[in-house]
């Protein structure tokens, strides 16, 4: 694991598109969300950048208007160069600005270590991701607690509503 590679490109590209498309069946004025803990937490992070360039890593085009990203416990692979293809684009910028992301990591995650669940959310900030909150949590190895899901909630209700 680490935020400078892209460890199986058309793996996350497939996860990514496999979550997107149970998201086509929602009704119109749905508002949507992916969320994911540990690997799936990476796919969470790699959808919201899959949504603000509008496309997936192999060029297909994204196909929902995602409105949260949430991740606990996980990092954003293929990271390497973010700042440099959202900015390309005023579309993507403005995508990736607008986009609400919740990245959560514990400081003692034994199995995603919490610096690169750091450096992911700095990533993504420095690339557009304006609208992006860390939480970090104290004595939270790679697991959740009910501090945890509470701040969810929480911020689930503050970006979607109740």
């Amino acid at each position: 694991m680490s935020e400078d590679t892209c460890d199986d490109l058309e793996g996350l590209d497939a996860s990514a598109t496999h979550v997107a498309n149970l998201l086509t069946s929602e009704p119109d004025g749905v508002k949507l969300g992916i969320a994911g803990f540990s690997m799936g937490a990476s796919v969470a992070l790699y959808s919201a950048t899959c949504r603000a360039l509008g496309q997936y890593g192999n060029e297909n085009r994204y196909p929902i208007n995602l409105n949260v990203a949430i991740a606990l416990s996980g990092w954003l692979p293929c990271s390497r160069n973010l700042r440099d293809r959202v900015g390309a684009s005023q579309e993507a910028l403005r995508r990736a600005s607008l986009l609400p992301v919740l990245l959560c990591h514990g400081q003692v995650d034994d199995v995603v270590e919490y610096k690169l669940g750091e450096t992911s959310a700095q990533t993504m900030y420095s690339a557009g991701f304006q609208n992006l909150t860390f939480r970090t949590y104290n004595g939270l190895g790679h697991y959740t607690t009910v501090e945890e899901i509470n701040d969810v909630c929480c911020w689930l209700i503050a970006y979607l509503g109740a």
